[in-house]
């Protein structure tokens, strides 16, 4: 069984918070939370949150390199 702090680490790999996404990115968690409102930007919202898969913050980044 995985303790708590494994576990959060094998989360990170596969999911990404808007806030983590922006801090990656050099951007305001605000800029990416108007791209997911905007459908620029795949993710699902768990609470208050809104969560971005591994495949997704790839897809992003390609993006980015490709700018």
């Amino acid at each position: 069984m995985l303790d708590y702090c494994q576990l959060q680490m094998t989360l990170k790999k596969s999911l990404y918070s808007a806030s983590e996404l922006a801090e990656i990115l050099g951007v305001s968690r605000q800029e990416i939370v108007r791209r997911i409102w905007r459908g620029f930007i795949k993710a699902e919202k768990v609470g208050h949150q809104y969560i971005i898969t591994a495949k997704e913050f790839s897809r992003i980044k390609d993006q980015q390199g490709k700018k």
